[in-house]
């Protein structure tokens, strides 16, 4: 196990780098934790991966189950000072690593391990960019309100309005999703809120992107971590993407 803290010049590489890093954020977690690293690793055993978790010093305890399972599963801890963000959480996971395919997903066990071999076999048959999505044939959002649906459909709304490079895209608000790291060479990734796939769609170096069908399931332990704030997070990212094209 690597325990490194939040500093940019610490890197976690080495020569025996894995293809695939699984960057999973997380804040008072600790129910979710084992289930996911048990789920992952089920569907894993033949491609060489590794968890890495960045912990936002979450006070339930989350870092000391996660130490614990990386005792027996290839499992890395990044520790934050504090709560700092989903999105900053996830770029200072991808920072961590060189593994030339990385994999983005909530911690909550609303996104379906199983898919993340599937996403892993699209990117070594050539596509730059893999999205997990609640909105092609087959994908759905289970256990929601209606209330929770319009909102949803009005983001992706205003998403495809202001960011022209994410308009082909059904799902470009979507958490869960992976793609090779050389797309991101030389982009800077801002991370404000928790969209970070639609700030990827809209810096990247793509070519090939594809979406395979999310049943986006209620949440088991824990709670949300939208709220107003993020919202309005949202809403700024908009604006501030609407000139790339």
């Amino acid at each position: 196990m690597h325990i490194t803290s939040d500093n940019p010049s610490t890197k976690m590489i080495g020569a025996n780098e894995s293809l695939v890093s699984i960057v999973i954020p997380t804040y008072n977690e600790k129910e979710n934790v084992v289930p996911i690293i048990h789920n992952l690793h089920s569907v894993m055993q033949k491609i060489n991966y590794r968890i890495i978790f960045v912990d936002d010093s979450s006070p339930d305890g989350t870092a000391a189950v996660i130490r614990m399972m990386a005792n027996s599963y290839p499992v890395e801890l990044i520790m934050r000072p504090r709560k700092m963000g989903l999105g900053s959480a996830v770029i200072t996971g991808v920072n961590s690593t060189s593994s030339p395919f990385i994999v983005v997903m909530d911690a909550d066990l609303q996104h379906d391990p199983n898919l993340v071999s599937i996403m892993v076999e699209k990117l070594t048959a050539g596509f730059d960019l893999v999205i997990a999505s609640r909105k092609v044939q087959g994908g759905r959002v289970v256990g929601w309100s209606p209330e929770r649906k319009i909102i949803s459909d009005f983001a992706t709304y205003l998403a495809h309005l202001f960011v022209p490079r994410a308009k082909n895209i059904k799902d470009p608000l979507s958490g869960f999703f992976a793609f090779k790291r050389d797309i991101l060479r030389g982009v800077s990734l801002e991370s404000r809120g928790f969209k970070l796939l639609l700030e990827i769609l809209a810096k990247a170096h793509y070519k090939r992107v594809c979406e395979v069908p999310l049943v986006f399931r209620e949440r088991r332990t824990g709670k949300s971590k939208l709220n107003l704030n993020e919202y309005l997070l949202f809403i700024l990212l908009l604006i501030s993407l609407a000139k790339y094209k």
